[in-house]
């Protein structure tokens, strides 16, 4: 698949609304209760995000995949790649010596379930480091229009 625009893409928490505003790297603003507009429908044809997304509750977690879902053009794609356990939980963790987090992991028929709502699995791959209580996951999914959704 040739790709014409990939950008990273930053979500940001809103400080006056719950959710999250999905922004292209380029953007000038960084923080605070006057984000500009976020990307155009359909503007990327390619999103990814990694090691991210875990640390968003399950509502805030089907936001910003609704927002990718919008900001990819139908046949896009998104990359997506979290930290993964076998059952899903939520718990804080410290990592390498950083102050506890919160950490959202999902069991991998969890997340293939909730990654659904963006488009088409197509590529599914897990993988445990060395003495790692976690797994990582990562998928790649192709944006699909919403008829193609049906079953």
């Amino acid at each position: 698949m040739a790709l014409g625009s990939m950008h990273p893409l930053w979500l940001r928490r809103g400080s006056t609304t719950p959710g999250l505003t999905c922004r292209s790297r380029r953007s000038p603003r960084v923080g605070g209760e006057d984000f500009e507009p976020a990307s155009p429908t359909g503007a990327f044809d390619a999103v990814w995000t990694m090691s991210t997304l875990l640390h968003l509750n399950h509502e805030e977690l089907g936001a910003a995949l609704s927002e990718i879902r919008r900001v990819v053009r139908p046949g896009g794609i998104a990359a997506i790649g979290l930290w993964g356990a076998d059952a899903t939980r939520e718990e804080y963790l410290q990592v390498d010596g950083w102050p506890a987090r919160y950490f959202h992991l999902l069991s991998d028929d969890d997340l293939r379930e909730t990654l659904a709502q963006v488009g088409r699995l197509e590529r599914w791959e897990t993988w445990t480091p060395d003495s790692s209580p976690l797994h990582y996951q990562w998928a790649l999914l192709e944006r699909t229009s919403r008829a193609a959704d049906q079953p």
